[in-house]
């Protein structure tokens, strides 16, 4: 709940400065933070089935007393929620941005047409993002990833998929990935209503 406030608050800060109080932005808003709540969601159920115990981590190991009294397990999905927030924020912003230029540029475009141009957008705007988020999750593990090939020869593959730092982060990118697909048709639905729909009954 505090990473989901966090993300709310970083967002709507960012998307405001850079578009001012707007439809365009609100909507922008709205979608990420529907992105966000579902990837989080995800990551929550899956580390929970998974029975995950959150120490993905020699770091976490190390300081495990510290961490009495925490829900080690929920900051996967805190994790999540951070940090698929600036990819699901950055889908969002493109397609409220080109849908509402689109609309300044056609005010006779009607609902189902916006929505359908959004989808489209977003179809071409998704495979770039999954792929940014994937590899900042793979970047940011790197050194566990060298670690596991040094020792390929040792541990067999489904070994290697049951390390609990390699089924967070498979998680982290699915459910990220999720997050990204369900923020594009939100955007675009919600564009469709709130800036072409509301100005052609203005």
């Amino acid at each position: 709940l505090i990473s989901t406030g966090c993300a709310l608050l970083a967002s709507t800060i960012t998307i405001f400065m850079t578009t001012g109080f707007s439809k365009k932005g609100v909507v922008a808003i709205l979608g990420a933070v529907a992105g966000v709540v579902i990837a989080g969601i995800l990551s929550m159920y899956f580390s929970y089935k998974m029975a995950m115990t959150g120490f993905v981590s020699v770091e976490a190991l190390n300081y495990s007393n510290l961490l009495k009294g925490i829900k080690v397990k929920e900051i996967i999905s805190a994790g999540v929620i951070l940090g698929s927030m600036g990819a699901v924020m950055d889908v969002s912003m493109s397609i409220s941005s080109a849908l509402t230029e689109l609309h300044e540029r056609d005010k006779s475009i009607k609902g189902h047409e916006m929505f359908n141009s959004g989808m489209r957008i977003g179809s071409d705007i998704i495979g770039t993002m999954v792929n940014t988020l994937i590899l900042a999750y793979i970047g940011s593990g790197i050194l566990s990833t060298l670690f596991i090939y040094l020792q390929k020869e040792q541990f067999p593959l489904i070994r290697i998929l049951n390390f609990e730092s390699v089924a967070a982060d498979i998680v982290r990118a699915f459910a990220g990935s999720i997050g990204i697909l369900v923020a594009v048709p939100i955007t675009s639905y919600l564009c469709s209503i709130f800036i072409a729909q509301s100005e052609q009954n203005d």
